[in-house]
């Protein structure tokens, strides 16, 4: 079992943690907080600056290993109101000017972004083959501390897939979840909300029965692959730029 060190940014203290690798973020900050008199839902985890803020990812999800160094801090880095207004903005801009994408405002920090993908949905018929679809929506909210916090994702539409949920299917206590960690999308200042988009749309038409979400229909997919080529573009796809 790996021991991690755990650096409290506040009171400037170092504290060595044994974990398992079947251990998630959130079991790591819930004994954190027991331990250190935090509240768990302030507790927030940094590995290399980066936030760690998908708490059901594990140490092995991680790759963490002994000796490795994880930051402890009460509060989320942000940007300046002017600065992350403004970045906000013209990032909404761009993804509005892709022709694979529309984006809708539906609250201050709350979007449904359509994404032209090839993709698949279950049969609506007993027993049904899967049906093409080639339009998909997802809920995309951007917290306040973006770019230092990754934007949160919820599929809104029908979707047979290995990595992703339908919008009445729970993992990890989220509706429609999506598994686009495993494509390593985020990354603060390195991408924006366009590369996250091109991301999803990736994500879409490259189904990884590899690593299924282990709910119903993403295992239905996932048998459906497996017999079957999944959806591919016919050109390359541009995943981030610099």
């Amino acid at each position: 079992m790996p021991t991690i060190t755990i650096y409290d940014k506040k009171d400037d203290r170092k504290y060595e943690m044994e974990v398992k690798n079947s251990h998630t973020i959130d079991s790591i900050k819930a004994v954190l907080a027991q331990k250190l008199g935090y509240s768990q839902g302030k507790i927030n985890l940094y590995r290399n600056r980066v936030p760690l803020s998908n708490g059901s990812q594990t140490v092995r999800d991680l790759g963490l290993q002994d000796k490795d160094l994880l930051e402890l801090s009460d509060h989320m880095l942000k940007l300046p109101d002017e600065i992350f207004w403004r970045r906000l903005e013209e990032e909404i801009k761009e993804v509005a000017n892709h022709e694979d994408f529309e984006i809708e405002k539906k609250g201050k920090l709350d979007f449904v972004v359509t994404v032209k993908a090839k993709g698949y949905e279950p049969s609506q018929r007993m027993g049904g083959s899967p049906r093409k679809r080639d339009t998909h929506k997802v809920h995309l909210f951007v917290p306040r501390g973006y770019p230092y916090e990754s934007p949160k994702l919820n599929w809104l539409t029908p979707i047979l897939h290995s990595n992703i949920c339908p919008p009445d299917e729970e993992y990890s206590g989220i509706k429609g979840f999506v598994c686009i960690e495993g494509l390593n999308y985020y990354k603060p200042f390195s991408l924006n909300l366009l590369s996250l988009c091109e991301s999803i749309r990736n994500i879409i038409e490259n189904p990884n029965p590899a690593s299924t979400i282990p709910t119903k229909t993403p295992k239905k997919a996932s048998e459906f692959f497996r017999r079957n080529i999944p959806p591919l573009r016919d050109e390359p796809v541009l995943l981030s730029r610099s």
